[in-house]
């Protein structure tokens, strides 16, 4: 219970600050992870969807999870493709860091393999991974 009432306090902070401080608005909950919470938002004068991710407040105090999503925030900046997310605005609400990257429409592997009930072969895994190491080394 006590998580859940932290929770919902940073939720709020977090959706004031962007509220006032960036040119979108919040529109639903996309999902919640081990380390982040992801929501979808709209630009208010172009349209454009983008997501708010932001470190989960039960990880604000834990240096090295708090330093992993930082890190992936520096990841998706200095990375440079068009099937990555461009990042257009980071910051902190407190302790909780967060950013505002672009949207990109279709499902995760979780989901694939969960929801849908997808299966991939080891030949699959070795694909996508020889794809997503194309765009890191790129």
């Amino acid at each position: 219970m006590l998580h859940y009432l932290i929770e919902r306090k940073y939720q709020k902070s977090i959706f004031h600050h962007t509220k006032e401080h960036t040119t979108y608005d919040l529109q639903n909950l996309l999902g919640t992870g081990s380390y982040g919470t992801a929501w979808l938002m709209q630009h208010r004068e172009n349209g454009k969807r983008a997501v708010l991710k932001y470190l989960r407040p039960k990880h604000r105090n834990k240096e090295r999870n708090k330093q992993r999503f930082l890190q992936e925030i520096r990841f998706l900046r200095e990375i440079s493709h068009p099937a990555v997310p461009f990042v257009h605005l980071d910051g902190q609400v407190g302790k909780i860091p967060y950013y505002i990257m672009d949207y990109v429409e279709g499902i995760t592997f979780e989901q694939a393999i969960f929801q849908e009930r997808r299966k991939f072969t080891v030949g699959d895994a070795l694909h996508y991974g020889k794809l997503l190491l194309m765009i890191v080394i790129d």
